[in-house]
């Protein structure tokens, strides 16, 4: 049960931006946001989240897009080309819902002139019917949780997975993921649970940008989460590479 309470919470990652993230000029300063317009190039977003018990879940999506012109800014048209999971045989029903999720609100992205997200980025009705199905399975689990002291740890590990679920299924991505630069993007919330306690969550965001690129190749967002005492740490990374 444990080990399935953290496969969503884990594979979800949701969270909700509190603080704005830190004003792209200092990335401005370094090089100016020029993406390949037109041109195809392939993005990839890896979730890798760590079990209790040593072992890993890695979930990779991968995507062909294009930067387009619009406007004073631009628009990102993409399309969901590869979806992989690696879990624990035990945890293949939640995985498995994980990787077919359709992701059909999160292209096409509006991004300003300095190449910060402004539209698009959100949950589509594919991923809102994921969502329910996913409160059904966790709703089951919880069903079958004993409520006996011995269980702590269980309802702990699924206060954090039904917080998880009952927000977008594919975490908010970093509002200058794009934009060129090295600085370090933080955002911090505190949150409920059920039982009246309080949790957290502290992100922070790394970039990196190939000279002349003029947009971000390599990206990296760590995620702590701290509940009943116990942090849990995941990682994102993000690529964006020409199309071979």
């Amino acid at each position: 049960m444990k080990n399935g309470a953290v496969l969503l919470a884990m594979i979800c990652g949701a969270i909700v931006p509190v603080h704005a993230a830190s004003p792209v000029a200092a990335a401005l300063a370094e090089d100016a946001f020029a993406p390949p317009v037109g041109r195809a190039m392939i993005l990839s977003r890896t979730v890798i989240r760590d079990l209790p018990d040593g072992r890993q879940i890695v979930a990779t999506r991968r995507y062909r897009v294009r930067f387009l012109r619009n406007g004073a800014g631009f628009r990102v048209e993409g399309t969901l080309i590869a979806s992989e999971i690696s879990a624990p045989e035990q945890l293949r029903q939640l995985a498995e819902m994980e990787r077919t999720r359709p992701d059909d609100g999160l292209f096409p992205m509006e991004l300003d002139g300095s190449g910060q997200i402004v539209g698009g980025a959100e949950a589509g009705p594919g991923d809102r019917k994921a969502t329910e199905a996913a409160l059904r399975t966790v709703d089951a689990m919880l069903a079958e949780t004993p409520s006996d002291a011995g269980a702590e740890q269980d309802r702990v590990f699924i206060a954090r997975l039904r917080m998880a679920v009952a927000g977008p299924l594919s975490a908010h991505w970093p509002t200058a993921l794009f934009a060129p630069g090295t600085q370090v993007d933080r955002q911090e919330r505190t949150f409920s649970l059920p039982d009246g306690s309080k949790g957290r969550f502290v992100s922070e965001v790394r970039r990196k940008t190939a000279p002349g690129s003029g947009t971000m190749n390599d990206a990296e967002r760590r995620i702590v989460t701290s509940i009943g005492g116990e942090d849990s740490v995941a990682l994102e990374r993000w690529t964006l590479a020409p199309e071979a």
